[in-house]
């Protein structure tokens, strides 16, 4: 009820001689727009089809947001894993901290290549609080799994992982060995640049 009296109260508000008046009717209209095309967005990603979901998501993705990037959590739980790498992606680009918890609890997720997008997310943080996960995700059944944790603690930077990433230098796969030793490699560096 109060959106469509504010809505025309607005649009006649537009009319004002004043120009500060038509410009603050203007933004708050702006921002009505905002909203709704939020609110069907967020329908259209619970419960469109893939291509729908994937295009609500994205353009949330665009218009940014604590709404939108809440919207975009949600996406995490979709049945569709598309729509669940989509919104990893688009909450590995907002690198807001506070994203870190929905990101890690899809670590869970029973397909493998979402735990690997995810893990590939977490490491564009650079947030030392990611060190313990990441670190236990070393040890992961999966090659994927263990070569994007250690490409996320070589990102990370912090020389105390040094001690696992040596150990993972004898891992099975090639794969994980190779980024294993870029790592290894990349923490040296960073080490040796703070230090100058």
């Amino acid at each position: 009820m109060a959106v469509p009296v504010a809505r025309q109260a607005l649009t006649q508000a537009l009319q004002d001689a004043d120009a500060e008046v038509r410009r603050a009717a203007a933004l708050a209209l702006e921002r009505l727009e905002s909203l709704a095309a939020l609110e069907r967005l967020t329908r259209a990603l619970e419960a469109g089809t893939a291509p729908q979901a994937l295009g609500a998501l994205h353009a949330l993705g665009e218009l940014g947001g604590p709404r939108a990037l809440s919207a975009v959590v949600a996406a995490l739980r979709s049945p569709l894993k598309e729509v669940r790498a989509g919104a990893i992606k688009i909450l590995r680009a907002a690198r807001d901290p506070r994203l870190l918890g929905p990101l890690t609890e899809i670590l869970d997720d029973p397909d493998l290549d979402i735990r690997v997008v995810a893990v590939r997310a977490l490491g564009d943080f650079r947030d030392g609080r990611l060190l313990a996960i990441l670190r236990a995700l070393l040890q992961e059944s999966s090659a994927d799994v263990r070569e994007a944790a250690a490409e996320a603690l070589g990102k990370l930077g912090d020389p105390q992982v040094l001690p696992d990433l040596v150990a993972r230098l004898q891992d099975p796969q090639a794969l994980v060995r190779r980024r294993v030793a870029w790592a290894i490699g990349e923490i040296a560096v960073q080490s040796a640049d703070t230090v100058r």
